[in-house]
């Protein structure tokens, strides 16, 4: 694939963007655009950055989403469809989350404002919340309401404990525990979430996660850790995206 195909295929993504296109594979063409450049050029276009230090098989890709400022999404270099993928809770597995949160700065680099780790959250979709079937994490800034919200209650999430939260958001009762790491790269939040919300195989296409950054009142910095199995696949269940504010407006 050349620099100009590559090129062509980002801009398919743009108009996908536009024209809601029913093809769930475009990102994943443009991973393997981006791939394919930086072995050539050494360049990430058309990503933002393309991380292949430990192969291709354990590397990611950071894609600015299509006519977006702030929102950015991390997504392997492998072909790895979603979070139904059972590999992505074994042990060794590169950890997306992780690389998800250390690319951060891309979202900040183009706020409005100054941003504080609680501003910001990964959001991972639902196989029927999703439009694209190559495995991406979103970043941007968290929905406030949705920020303020787990900081009020923060008394009744736990650390390594699962309890539903007493509160919707966006109009769902998410499942939440709360994680006093830094940068998520001691966790596999794959795994935490199987374990904690008794996933079935049946079951794991059907779940969002959502980790928001936090700075908790004792001073320990870690994340909200939020996940839902979407029971009917055809409600909005299942878009954890729907807690971040792709206008960032963070306050």
């Amino acid at each position: 694939m050349s620099l100009a195909t590559a090129t062509a295929v980002f801009l398919s993504v743009a108009s996908y963007a536009v024209a809601q296109s029913a093809d769930r594979g475009l990102l994943w063409k443009v991973v393997q655009a981006c791939v394919l450049n930086a072995r050539l050029t050494g360049s990430s276009f058309p990503c933002l950055d393309v991380n292949i230090a430990k192969g291709v098989e354990s590397g990611f890709a950071v894609v600015r989403a299509p006519l977006e400022t702030t929102h950015i999404v991390v997504t392997p270099t492998a072909r790895v469809e979603g979070v139904e993928h059972a590999g992505l809770q074994a042990a060794g597995t590169e950890n997306y989350f992780a690389d998800a949160w250390q690319a951060r700065h891309f979202v900040a680099e183009r706020a409005p404002k100054p941003l504080r780790r609680d501003d910001i959250g990964l959001a991972l979709n639902s196989r029927p919340g999703r439009s694209q079937d190559q495995l991406h994490i979103h970043i941007d800034c968290m929905q406030v309401s949705a920020r303020d919200a787990l900081k009020a209650h923060e008394a009744e999430i736990h650390t390594g404990v699962w309890s539903r939260l007493s509160f919707d958001l966006h109009g769902d009762r998410y499942w939440a525990t709360k994680l006093k790491s830094p940068d998520l790269r001691d966790v596999n939040v794959f795994q935490l979430v199987a374990d904690g919300m008794h996933v079935t195989e049946a079951d794991r296409s059907k779940v969002t996660i959502v980790a928001a950054g936090a700075s908790f009142d004792k001073g320990d910095d870690g994340f909200y850790l939020l996940a839902l199995i979407a029971k009917n696949p055809r409600s909005n269940q299942g878009h954890g995206e729907f807690l971040l504010d792709h206008s960032c407006a963070a306050e």
